[in-house]
C-alpha cells in the first residue's frame, strides 16, 4: 500500500495508533471513514487479524470496490440523490442526520 505506507510516513512516532493491540479474536471490525483524512487507516487494517470481517462506514466513505483489494468486506457509505436539496440543507446548516436527498449504500465484497 505505497500511499498509504507515504501517508504512515508523516505521522509523529508517538500516533496512538502505533501503540494499539487488536487481539486475534475479534471476528468483526468496524472502521470509520474519517481514518482516511487522520491517517490511521493504514495502521488499524494491518491491525487487522486476517480472518476478520472488516467494515469501513460512515457517510464520508468513499463507495469504491478499491476497498476490497485492502482486505476489506464491506464498505458503506452516502450518495447523494437530490443535489439541489441536499447543498439548500447543508448551506442552512443542517448536519448529517438532518439531510434528506441522500442514499445509504453498502457494497459487499464478492465472497466467492
Amino acid at each position: 500500500m505505497p500511499l498509504l505506507d507515504e501517508m504512515l510516513a508523516a505521522l509523529p512516532a508517538d500516533a496512538p495508533v502505533r501503540e494499539a493491540r487488536v487481539g486475534p479474536f475479534l471476528t468483526v471490525v468496524a472502521i470509520t471513514g474519517s481514518t482516511l483524512v487522520n491517517r490511521t487507516l493504514g495502521d488499524l487494517l494491518r491491525l487487522c487479524p486476517r480472518d476478520a470481517y472488516v467494515v469501513v462506514l460512515g457517510p464520508s466513505t468513499p463507495l469504491s470496490p478499491v476497498w476490497f483489494d485492502y482486505g476489506v468486506q464491506a464498505v458503506s457509505g452516502t450518495v447523494v440523490a437530490d443535489e439541489d436539496l441536499v447543498l439548500r440543507q447543508v448551506s442552512q446548516g443542517a448536519v448529517f442526520r438532518q439531510v434528506r436527498g441522500v442514499r445509504l449504500l453498502t457494497l459487499l465484497a464478492d465472497r466467492g
